[in-house]
């Protein structure tokens, strides 16, 4: 049997407990619904800052607004002490509209003209990400700023790092300036000395893995030295996000389910997957070929603790200090842009049961008013346990019975998990169905409204003294609450 079961905050756990509060808001407003608790951002921010401190580094966090849709949780960001980082014209718009003024706004990512206009105007910060952008940002510029009285905030981006000492397969990237190209890219913004500060420089590695940005850190402080021989003064280095969440309760729980995965797709256990999906792997002679293609869901080095182990790592290049100290005693400020960590523990998503049958194998199905895109992010596989809510009759299995929970599309692979959930009591139509922490892309990020079915509305709910208060998602306001 597997299990997947899911760590909770108690202020999550309590609201779930409560039912009543969703009850009434699923019967309301509808299902699916995502649910928003925008003041737990404030210790995601926190504990964070208590990192930097540990290390006496100076510096910004930067929400990455892709992370989530939710008007509610910029809302509240713009109140705590916190930036953003916006990646399109209309995250500019939504971090503006929300409260977030141009000073404590960066724009990374691909950038059209529209775009780079209302960020020049705001005097925000513009990671570029290549030659060509950084044309264009200047030529805007000078077709907006007559006075020629703003200075254009400025950080490079760089990717295809290499090192002599650290050995790693990196994957090509299309984001950034090829690290080969640090002399070309500062002779360019020479061209354009007078008309900006040149901040920094910066990288988003599309990995989790600490060697990869400590190769990135590692080439980004000698680009420092590079970067004063041309007569500049970088100050800030930004290093993305990428801090990885840990999802799930139990280490043991996580361990011994993926063990069990494994052994079932060997056919040493029952098979808990829909028509036979290994997920990447396959079985050859009774020996497992290739890799679990999958997130993982539980680890202990996530979030402020994953910053902790980055910036306390040493390089030998650098005399054996952390690159906190390296940081610390240059003098460089450092930038991180968490998305999942710094939404982790805000949002949950919830459906109604449309109804139960049994497949033409016999396999229970479960079926919900909800697809498999408002809660799972492209193709990854959710291995996160569901939480039900019954409203009153409860039909008793007696024992752990593995179910397949489908989505309301007319589409073959329209199912919520590819794997079995395991439970002890079916639900009844009208039952609620919960997917804990989904604010982190899963909830809206690929989100659609295909064959018309809604995507999900957003409601913010705030605790206060013993009851829960909700917002619809665009009328919240933080000074409002209490």
């Amino acid at each position: 049997m597997i299990k997947f079961t899911a760590f909770l905050r108690e202020t999550i756990k309590e609201f779930i407990d409560e039912k009543h509060s969703l009850l009434n808001l699923i019967d309301g407003l509808g299902s699916p619904l995502n649910i928003i608790f925008p003041e737990e951002i404030n210790q995601n921010i926190e504990e964070f800052k208590e990192v930097f401190n540990k290390h006496f580094v100076s510096g910004k966090v930067f929400y990455a607004h892709k992370t989530n849709k939710s008007n509610s949780i910029v809302r509240q960001a713009s109140f705590e002490a916190v930036n953003i980082d916006v990646a399109s014209e209309n995250e500019l718009k939504s971090a503006l509209k929300n409260g977030f003024t141009g000073d404590r706004i960066e724009a990374t990512g691909p950038k059209n003209r529209n775009f780079i206009t209302l960020g020049l105007q705001h005097n925000i910060i513009f990671n570029i990400d290549n030659l060509q952008e950084l044309d264009q940002v200047m030529e805007l510029k000078k077709a907006i700023d007559f006075q020629n009285t703003k200075k254009v905030k400025i950080l490079l981006r760089f990717s295809g790092f290499k090192s002599e000492s650290i050995k790693v397969l990196s994957k090509n990237s299309k984001f950034g300036i090829p690290a080969s190209g640090i002399y070309q890219a500062l002779e360019k913004l020479s061209q354009y000395r007078e008309d900006i500060h040149f901040w920094g420089f910066s990288f988003h590695v599309d990995t989790i893995d600490l060697k990869e940005k400590v190769i990135a850190i590692e080439n980004c402080i000698d680009f420092f030295d590079i970067a004063r021989d041309h007569d500049f003064e970088p100050r800030v280095l930004d290093i993305g996000g990428g801090f990885k969440v840990s999802y799930i309760e139990d280490a043991k729980e996580w361990n011994d389910s993926i063990s069990y995965l494994k052994e079932s797709i060997l056919g040493y256990q029952e098979g808990v997957t829909w028509n036979n999906q290994t997920f990447g792997i396959q079985q050859e002679k009774g020996v497992l070929k290739g890799t679990l293609n999958i997130y993982n869901y539980h680890d202990n080095l996530t979030g402020p603790k994953y910053l902790d182990a980055l910036l306390s790592t040493r390089l030998p290049k650098f005399e054996n200090r952390t690159i906190g100290t390296i940081l610390s005693e240059n003098m460089i400020d450092l930038f991180i842009e968490p998305g999942k960590a710094l939404v982790n523990q805000l949002g949950l998503s919830a459906a109604k049961v449309n109804f139960i049958k049994q497949s033409s194998d016999d396999e229970i199905l479960i079926g919900l008013d909800l697809k498999r895109t408002d809660v799972v992010m492209g193709d990854q596989e959710l291995f996160i346990d569901p939480i039900i809510i019954h409203r009153s009759k409860v039909t008793d299995l007696q024992e752990d019975k593995g179910v397949y929970f489908i989505g309301n599309l007319c589409l073959e692979s329209d199912l919520i998990f590819k794997h079995k959930i395991f439970i002890n009591q079916l639900p009844a139509n009208g039952d609620i169905v919960i997917f804990p922490n989904t604010a982190g892309y899963f909830m809206d990020f690929n989100a659609t409204d295909s064959i018309m079915q809604p995507i999900a509305k957003k409601v913010a709910v705030v605790k206060q003294k013993s009851e829960f208060k909700w917002f619809i998602d665009e009328l919240y306001n933080p000074v409002n609450t209490h």
